[in-house]
């Protein structure tokens, strides 16, 4: 079994992708109700700034500041998926093993995750997250004060966040 290398730091800034399981997926923007529903939910449970997110049909980017106590994102990030997967039904023809860790076969079960170094860094994460949004793709983004709103991303150039 593959051992996955995390960067846990209290406080961090961290960027993430989350990927849906089918690439051709349109389930985020399609539901986005369930989705905010589920980000904020956790959000409020488990406090951290959304510094910025792109929601896009089959993925998500985020960049997350942690709590200065907390560095526990990969919890977050399960319970994110976990209430959004519950609003759907379940997938009859699962691996044994999805089956045998309750999964429902919506997400990937691994994510991206890069620590965010400085400044700079961050600047760079959050255009590289406009930047991989093709041309005409509908997009949804969330502002700092936590609406959702949609759009259609024209010639690439503008981007989620």
């Amino acid at each position: 079994m593959a051992r996955y290398r995390r960067n846990f730091i209290a406080g961090g800034t961290f960027f993430f992708t989350i990927k849906l399981a089918n690439p051709k997926s349109r389930l985020l923007v399609e539901h986005i109700d369930l989705l905010r529903a589920a980000y904020m939910d956790v959000q409020k449970q488990y406090s951290f700034e959304t510094v910025a997110v792109c929601v896009l049909p089959n993925h998500i980017h985020a960049i997350w500041t942690l709590p200065p106590d907390d560095a526990d994102y990969s919890l977050r990030w399960r319970l994110i998926k976990t209430k959004f997967s519950a609003h759907f039904p379940r997938t009859e023809n699962l691996s044994a093993s999805k089956q045998r860790r309750n999964e429902r076969g919506i997400w990937q079960r691994r994510f991206y995750e890069h620590t965010v170094r400085n400044e700079t860094d961050l600047q760079r994460c959050t255009r590289t997250t406009s930047i991989s949004i093709p041309s005409n793709m509908d997009c949804v983004a969330m502002s700092a004060t936590g609406h959702f709103r949609r759009f259609t991303v024209m010639f690439g150039i503008d981007g989620c966040c």
